[in-house]
C-alpha cells in the first residue's frame, strides 16, 4: 500500500468535529488531510458509502480516530470503522492512530494491546499535531516545510475567526445560549427519566430558584446560567455546584447548610465548527454539544452524587 491520496484522514463523530478542525488546522499546510467538513465537495455526488470506505481502507496513509464511546455508532463513522478493521486484519494497525476522548481514557476492545495512543488531555493539541505528523513520516510520507505565504494565510484564517467569535460573543450568542440553556434543561429532564425507566435509581431534575437540580442520589447538583452583562457574553458562565444535599426550599426550615464540594464551569463560545457550543473552564477546554454536555453533567452526578 504506497498510492495514497492523503496523509491523513479523520474519523470523529460530530460532537468532536471542532478538535478535528483544530487539528486539521495545524496541519493542513504540511500534509494532505481528508476531514468530511472541509472534503464535502469530494464526497457530494458520489455514492458517500464507498467514499469513506475507500478513504479509510486503503487511501490516507495514517487514520486518526477521535475516540469515545459512541464512536462507531453512528452511519458514517460505522462505515470507517469497518474500513479500519477490514484494512487492520490485512496489513496491521500501525496506520491507526487513536486519540481517546473520555475520562477515564478508552479504546476498541479489538485495537491490540500493543497499539499506542495520544493522551490528548495530557499532552494537548499541539503535541497530538506533532505525533501525527511524526507517523505520517513514519509511514513514508513526507512533510511540506510551511512557507511564509502559507503560515500568513493560517494566522489569516485565525484572525477571520478571531473576529467572527468576537461578533458572535455579543447578541447573537447571547441568544443562542439562552436558547441552548433551555435545551441544556429540557435534554437533563429527558436524561433522568430514562435512568428512573432502565435503573432503580430515583434520579430527578427540579427547576428551583434560577437554577436546575439533580436529586436522587444524597447530594445534589445545581446547574445555572449567569450573566454579567445583558448583551455580551463576557464573564457568563454556566456553573455546575455539587452540594452535600438539597437546600430547603424557599419558606422551608434549614436544618443544615448544604456545603459545597465540587465547582464546573463552563462558557459558551463560537466553535472553530461555526456552531456556539460549551467549553469547560479549565486547562483542558474540552467542547461539548447541548446534548453532550447534557450527558458530560449527568454522568457526572451519578459518579459523584451519591454520599460516602
Amino acid at each position: 500500500m504506497n498510492n495514497f491520496n492523503y496523509d491523513v484522514a479523520f474519523s470523529f463523530v460530530q460532537r468532536d468535529e471542532a478538535l478535528a478542525l483544530q487539528l486539521n488546522d495545524r496541519l493542513q499546510d504540511r500534509v494532505k488531510t481528508f476531514i468530511y467538513t472541509e472534503q464535502q465537495k469530494v464526497v457530494a455526488g458520489t455514492d458517500g458509502e464507498e467514499t469513506f470506505d475507500r478513504v479509510f481502507g486503503k487511501e490516507a496513509r495514517v487514520v486518526v480516530v477521535l475516540y469515545r464511546l459512541g464512536w462507531g455508532e453512528s452511519r458514517w463513522t460505522r462505515i470507517e470503522e469497518t474500513a479500519i478493521r477490514n484494512r487492520g486484519h490485512e496489513h496491521g494497525y500501525k496506520f491507526a492512530l487513536f486519540i481517546p476522548l473520555d475520562e477515564p481514557p478508552t479504546v476498541p476492545d479489538w485495537l491490540p494491546a500493543r497499539q499506542i495512543w495520544v493522551d490528548l488531555n495530557r499532552f494537548g493539541i499541539d503535541a497530538a499535531a506533532a505525533v501525527i505528523e511524526a507517523r505520517v513520516q513514519e509511514a513514508g510520507g513526507r512533510i511540506h516545510q510551511e512557507t511564509v505565504e502559507e503560515h500568513a494565510r493560517r494566522v489569516e484564517r485565525q484572525i477571520a475567526f478571531d473576529n467572527r467569535r468576537s461578533a458572535f460573543q455579543r447578541e447573537p450568542g447571547v441568544q443562542a445560549a439562552r436558547n441552548d440553556f433551555i435545551k441544556l434543561t429540557d435534554a437533563l429532564i429527558a436524561r433522568a427519566e430514562n435512568v428512573r425507566n432502565s435503573t432503580s435509581i430515583a434520579l430527578s431534575v427540579v427547576n428551583r430558584q434560577d437554577a436546575i437540580w439533580f436529586t436522587g442520589l444524597g447530594r445534589a447538583l445545581s446547574i445555572t446560567w449567569r450573566q454579567q452583562y445583558v448583551n455580551t457574553l463576557d464573564g457568563a458562565f454556566l456553573h455546575a455546584h455539587l452540594f452535600s444535599h438539597l437546600p430547603p426550599g424557599p419558606g422551608q426550615w434549614m436544618f443544615e447548610k448544604p456545603t459545597k464540594l465540587r465547582e464546573l464551569r463552563f462558557r459558551f463560545d463560537l466553535l472553530p465548527a461555526e456552531v456556539g457550543g460549551w467549553v469547560s473552564d479549565d486547562a483542558q477546554h474540552r467542547t461539548f454539544s447541548t446534548d453532550a454536555l447534557a450527558d458530560h453533567l449527568t454522568k457526572f452526578y451519578l459518579e459523584q452524587g451519591r454520599n460516602t
